[in-house]
């Protein structure tokens, strides 16, 4: 990417790779927004039990041609969800221009997480309130997100 664009086009990237036999998520960072693992518990969802992936950010993709990318690894345990998104996303702005921020966003993953419904439930629920909160005013960047659930199954 440096070559081609010569560090006039950088693009963020969260790459991740679960290993289903030591259920290590091994994850790298380019300065992209850090999900959340969503720790499962037999307690309704607290803030505490959100762990943001951001221990490790590396520059850009295109920043440096030289540039060596540090990886994490984070232990999964039955029942552990991450969420996936964009920066688009706390920067949805009501009909007033009125940005929904961070904290709404962390209430609402929690709100739609609290009892740890079936995660195509959570993100139902994600979608009606970042909705209802826009009332289809203009967005000003992307807003894409997905939520993985780790649940023991191999698919064959």
């Amino acid at each position: 990417i440096y070559d081609v664009s010569k560090g006039r086009i950088m693009m963020t990237f969260f790459l991740a790779c679960f290993d289903l036999d030591t259920k290590e998520l091994t994850y790298s960072n380019a300065s992209h927004e850090g999900p959340y693992l969503i720790k499962v518990s037999d307690q309704p969802l607290k803030k505490k039990d959100l762990i943001p992936l951001n221990e490790v950010t590396n520059p850009r993709l295109g920043q440096d041609r030289e540039t060596k990318y540090e990886m994490m690894k984070v232990q999964l345990e039955l029942g552990d969800r991450i969420l996936f998104y964009t920066d688009g996303i706390p920067d949805i702005e009501n009909p007033s221009k009125v940005a929904w921020g961070e904290r709404e966003f962390i209430k609402t993953i929690i709100s739609t997480n609290k009892e740890y419904p079936p995660v195509a439930q959570s993100v139902q629920q994600m979608v009606e309130i970042f909705s209802e909160y826009r009332q289809k005013s203009p967005l000003k960047d992307d807003i894409t997100f997905f939520m993985a659930h780790y649940s023991g199954k191999q698919e064959s």
